[in-house]
Parts: structure tokens; sequence; C-alpha cells
């Protein structure tokens, strides 16, 4: 009885599935009871330590208490004597409650016997010492009391050894359970791998090969079919056939993006043969405007004056568009040099001061105190600044404020930044244009080129920097910029 492909599959899969759940179940019933015996066993094998322990202690101060007692008189020593007796008796009632094999019990019983011939010796030659007979008293605890104690003492000791015997012998138990059990999970592991591999095999039969095949017959006209009756094959068929749809969209989509890079190579054109006939008029119109200065200023008549300060002007708009179109088609090299972003901010603001005094725009400023210099291109980056606060000032028409707050912060790769925010509360960009604003020769203005954004995204980018559109709102708009701090510079 032969099984298909997707069966054979599925009962691999299952009994996988099935073995990894009960390997995993029995590895941690497993580990759960070894750590239940550990802690069992670390428990009282601990607590049978402690008690040998304090056990000696209160040995040790009897024979020490009556050491003194008999070398000095001293009747404290003969209260701490009295005071350590109870106490030995206490722990080696708790020794004998706790020892859990015969061998320990044997040595509980034979330290109460030894520790009886100790306390006698001991009490009469403290009775002996007590009734002015002292040379007879250390003759006794000398020559007898301290035979009966090394003797008490040397028990303890054994209890001791015999514990320390019996948490080695766990210990041993224990890590033969852990044996055990890492043995199932290998042996659990070697199976699961053999059933893994299997069902790579079976797999790359039934599926990769066929695929394969398939695929190497994807630039024939038609798919040859497959013999055998496998549902899965064809299935795969039908899959790579839908692959060859895909294909024909990407080869349309690439065909699409040819077409832009084209259109791009088309715009590059432009931009030379704008170039070029923007510096042939740039020339003719700084003449024009010397020279309508030169007319303006031997002019006495008011109305006249008004004539040739409009056409002023208007030969100053042109220049700025001709400076625009020349800066889209031929950047200039930076000029790197270390500069104070609040010192370019002040020029700017100088720069446009009659700008600001006519539209009734006022600047405020907000300006970390020590803030890092920057190593950047300051004519370029005043440029920058300029048409930022020029599109502001655009925007309030008649009166507003622009804030212009620089900080220190930290980039996204955990490097220094300058951050300036330069915030206006006009009426704000309109949404459908946010998405657009730094695309070359888009702009809102009617008579501007709609390069001065995407020049000075160009400029912040070769700078290691950038800017973006920080929101937009009918309240007012915020544009972010940032710069990497020199890295020379002693604040980094």
């Amino acid at each position: 009885m032969k099984f298909a492909l997707s069966q054979r599959v599925c009962v691999a899969l299952s009994g996988i599935l099935l073995l990894a759940v009960i390997s995993s179940g029995v590895a941690l019933v497993s580990a759960w009871r070894v750590e239940q015996a550990f802690r069992q066993m670390l428990s009282q094998n601990l607590e049978q330590a402690r008690v040998t322990y304090e056990l000696e202690i209160a040995l040790l101060e009897q024979g020490v208490s009556t050491s003194l007692y008999l070398m000095g008189g001293d009747p404290e020593w003969l209260g701490e004597l009295r005071r350590s007796r109870p106490e030995f008796q206490a722990w080696l009632e708790k020794a004998r409650g706790m020892g859990s094999e015969i061998d320990e019990q044997e040595f509980a019983d034979r330290i109460a016997r030894a520790f009886e011939g100790y306390d006698a010796k001991s009490r009469q030659a403290v009775a002996l010492y007590t009734g002015d007979r002292p040379e007879q008293a250390k003759q006794l605890w000398f020559e007898q009391a301290l035979a009966h104690y090394d003797r008490v003492y040397t028990l303890c000791e054994s209890l001791s050894t015999a514990n320390t015997r019996d948490m080695q012998q766990a210990i041993a138990v224990r890590s033969q359970q852990v044996k055990r059990m890492n043995l199932w999970v290998i042996t659990s592991l070697s199976v699961l791998a053999s059933l893994v591999l299997a069902l790579s095999l079976s797999l790359s039969r039934g599926i990769f090969r066929p695929l394969r095949r398939l695929v190497d017959s994807l630039g024939k006209e038609q798919v040859l079919e497959c013999s055998g009756s496998s549902e899965e094959i064809r299935s795969l068929g039908l899959y790579i056939d839908n692959l060859r749809g895909e294909v024909a969209e990407m080869r349309s989509r690439l065909s699409a993006s040819q077409r832009q890079l084209l259109d791009a190579e088309k715009l590059a054109s432009v931009g030379k043969l704008a170039a070029s006939v923007a510096h042939e008029i740039r020339s003719p119109l700084t003449s024009l405007r010397l020279r309508v200065f030169s007319v303006q200023r031997a002019l006495r008549d008011s109305h006249r004056q008004k004539d040739f300060q409009l056409i002023s002007e208007e030969i100053t708009r042109l220049d700025g568009i001709v400076g625009d179109f020349l800066e889209f088609a031929r950047p200039r090299d930076l000029a790197l040099q270390k500069c104070d972003i609040r010192v370019l901010l002040d020029k700017t603001a100088e720069l446009l001061s009659y700008k600001l005094e006519a539209t009734n725009v006022v600047v405020e400023r907000e300006d970390e105190a020590s803030l890092p210099e920057v190593l950047a291109d300051p004519q370029q980056l005043k440029q920058v600044f300029v048409n930022l606060l020029n599109n502001a000032i655009e925007a309030l028409h008649d009166g507003g404020v622009v804030h212009i707050t620089s900080r220190r912060e930290s980039g996204r790769d955990g490097g220094a930044i300058v951050r300036i925010l330069v915030r206006d509360n006009g009426p704000g960009i309109p949404a459908d244009a946010r998405e657009s604003i730094f695309d070359p020769f888009f702009g809102t203005k009617e008579d501007g080129t709609g390069l001065g954004l995407w020049i000075a995204r160009r400029i912040m980018t070769e700078h290691g920097g950038g800017i973006d559109l920080d929101g937009s709102t009918e309240s007012g708009t915020t544009f972010s910029l940032w710069l990497p701090v020199d890295k020379g510079n002693g604040n980094e």
C-alpha cells in the first residue's frame, strides 16, 4: 500500500511532534523530581551538619569552662558550665532524632554513653575544687576527665564524617539519575534527528527535485508533464506558472524603472542646459542691477525711483532663480571648517533683518549654552538657514513669530549631533503637499523654482546630516535639521 507524499509528510511531522512532546515531558518531570530530591537531601544533610557542629561547640564550651574554672576558680566559668551542659544534651537529642541511618543512631548512642562518663568525672573534679581540694581536682581533670572528653569529641567527629558520607552517597545517586535523564534526552534527540533526516530526504525526492525540473523548464513554451500520479507535483507546476506571471510583472516594472532612469538622464541634461543658460544670464543681470542702482541714485523724481526700485527687486528675484538653477545643476564642493551654529544663525537673522522688519516677523532664539562646534561649509549652511527663514517669512505674510531652537542630542548611531528646529506659527503646509516638498521643481509658491528645499536637503546630506518636516498643522510648521558634532571638538 502506497501513501501519497502529503500523507508521508503528515505522518513524519506527527511522529516528530509526538516524540518531541514526550521527550520534553519526561525531561521536565525527571528534572523536577531530581530537583526536589536534591532540595530535600541538602535540607536534611545541612541540618545534620549544623546539629553536629553545635554539638561540638557545646562540648568545647564545657571543656573550656571547666578548665578555666579549675585554673582560676572564677565562679562565672562555673555558671557557663552549667549553661552549656543542657545545651549539649539538647543538641544530642536533635542528633538522635535526625539520624536516618543505623550507624548514625549508633554514633549518637555512643556519644551519649561517653558523655555520661565525661560528665561524671567533670562534676567530680568541680566538686573537689569546690571542697578546697584544688590539686586533687586538677589531677582528676587532667588524668581522667580529659580522656573521656577526647573520646566524646572523637565520636562527634565520627558522626560528622558519617553525615558527609551520606551526603556523598546521595549526590552519587542523584548523579546517576541525571545521567539516565541525559541519556534519554540524547536518545530522543537522535531519533528526532533521524526522523528529520528521513523527512528531508523524502521532501528532496518528492518535491525539490521535481521543482528543480520545473524551474529548468520555465524557459520553454510549455511545462512538460511529469510522470506519475502525484497531485503535489502538479500543484507545484501551477505555482511555478504563477511565478512566471510574477516574473513578467517584474519585467514590466523593470521597464518602467528603465524609463525613469532615462527621464533622470534627461533631467540631468536639462540641468546642464539650465546651468549654461543661467550662467549666461547671471552676468547681464549683474550689469543691469549695477546700472539700475546708479540711475536710481541719480534720479530725484520719487515716482521714477519707485519704478527703478521695482525693477531692482525683480532683477534680484531673477538672480535668485538663476542661483537656484546653478546650485541644482552644478553643486559646489564643500569648504569644511569648524563652525558655531549659533553664529551662523545670528548672521542669517542679520542678513534678513530688513525683510523681518518689513513683514513684522519676530525671530525668537533658544540656544543651548554649551553647543559644540560642527565641521561644515558655513556659506552653504547659511544658504539652508536663509531658505528656511525666507519660507517662514513668506508663510507668515504679515506678522508672526519664528522660533529657532538649537541643542545637542544623541543621534541614531549613538554619536553626538546638533539639532536645529525652525518653527513658525503660520497656516502650515497643505496636507497633499507635505510628501513632495523636498522633490525638485515642486513648490507651493507661484514665483518659486521649487528647488529651495531640495537644495537644502542635498546640502545637509552632504554634511552627513539631514533635514525633515517635523510637523505641520494649521497653527504652524516645524522643520528639523541635524549635523554631526565635530569629532575633534573637546566636548565630544
